[in-house]
């Protein structure tokens, strides 16, 4: 009941961040029905606009799960940006070796054209999360080895990471072609179409199953409680035996993991190969957001997606039937995150006060009971029957 509560709870603090944002649309001399018509329409207004949606919903529950897994078991893993992007480059590079097709002077690792798609697609999504898992590993290393603060080393690598692909995609894996960009996938390795005549991919039913995965794994088996235990109270954790640093690689390692195989995603179900600029769209990033909206849980991850995913697809209809900045899907977006934390920063503030209220009622009550006096005791009755003045019967 409390969790639905939470739930509810969220809504209405997203219906109050849109309200809000109808009265921006409003001041800024924009017509609040044309423009919120065409985000919906944008969003959901057609098989092919609900198919966009969850086009970009899949990425970002990914990244978001990523970030999730990292923030329960205490560590804010600010680098699945670059996470990202170093999964997406491993995803490319293993799936580039499978096509017949001109490499230009990227390199050729491998050849193998006879290998299966289904083989491929799997070998494509296992590359993107080994390379994620290493990127996001190294900040889970240098914390536990060095005691390096992992928000500090993991916005660090995003940086690295972009200027690495930068450069790799321009010179040893520049594909044919002026663009710098790593050759094309195999069309064998790309993921099968949902729904035909969309761009949705089956990535979505990949996004789907890992939160549900991740879920398990938080909360049904003995490593996620120890990563939940972490994160709550790592001292308590600490006493109980929990070895910390161990615990702190591998819980990175999971969060790169995750945020790799959602480049992995993109370069399987959406680009096929890795351009220099624009590959992640910021995903790791807007992740930071969901996560916290959907209060780290993979349900409430995959509702928070498909709402960020909802106002990033109406904004281009709305930009273009409105006449709306697309900048607006940004104050639109930043206006959800601050009601859904003021919902919750009241919400324990409330939660606080009762608490207090609680404890000084308590206090008082046992205060007042230790200033009464005790009752006197009973006088003792004998069972036996004393003796009248007319003597025995």
């Amino acid at each position: 009941m409390s969790r639905l509560r939470t739930l509810l709870n969220s809504a209405g603090a997203v219906a109050l961040a849109l309200a809000l944002g109808a009265i921006v649309l409003a001041l800024s001399g924009y017509d609040v029905g044309d423009a919120l018509g065409a985000l919906a329409q944008g969003a959901v207004g057609s098989v092919n606009a609900n198919a966009e949606t969850l086009l970009q919903t899949t990425p970002l529950i990914l990244a978001a799960l990523a970030v999730a897994v990292g923030l329960r078991g205490g560590l804010f893993n600010i680098g699945v940006e670059g996470q990202i992007t170093i999964g997406g480059l491993f995803a490319a590079v293993v799936g580039y070796q499978f096509s017949d097709q001109p490499l230009g002077s990227a390199w050729r690792l491998f050849h193998a054209p006879a290998v299966p798609g289904i083989v491929q697609m799997v070998l494509i999504l296992a590359a993107g999360v080994v390379g994620g898992m290493l990127w996001g590993g190294l900040s889970g290393l240098l914390k536990a080895r060095f005691g390096a603060h992992e928000v500090i080393t993991t916005i660090m690598l995003n940086y690295v990471a972009i200027g690495l692909v930068s450069y790799l995609v321009r010179v040893p894996l520049h594909g044919p072609g002026p663009i710098p960009q790593t050759p094309f996938i195999s069309k064998a390795a790309h993921l099968p179409i949902l729904i035909p005549d969309t761009r949705l991919h089956a990535g979505l039913l990949v996004a789907l199953a890992v939160a549900v995965g991740v879920w398990f794994f938080l909360w049904k088996t003995p490593w996620g409680f120890a990563v939940r235990t972490v994160g709550l109270n790592p001292d308590a954790a600490q006493y109980a035996g929990i070895g910390m640093k161990r615990l702190v690689f591998g819980t990175m390692a999971l969060s790169g993991a995750l945020a790799g195989l959602a480049g992995a995603v993109q370069i399987a179900g959406v680009d096929f190969g890795l351009v220099q600029t624009g590959f992640s769209s910021g995903y790791g990033y807007d992740a930071i957001a969901i996560s916290l909206l959907g209060l780290n849980h993979p349900l409430g991850i995959v509702l928070a997606a498909w709402l960020f995913a909802a106002l990033r697809s109406g904004a281009g209809e709305m930009q273009v039937a409105a006449g709306v900045s697309s900048q607006i899907i940004s104050v639109l977006q930043a206006l959800v995150i601050l009601m859904v934390s003021a919902e919750a920063g009241l919400r324990y503030y409330v939660d606080q006060r009762r608490k207090k209220a609680q404890t000084v009622a308590n206090r008082a009550s046992l205060e007042q009971a230790a200033t009464v006096p005790a009752s006197p005791p009973a006088p003792h009755q004998s069972s036996v029957a004393e003796p009248t003045a007319e003597g025995p019967r």
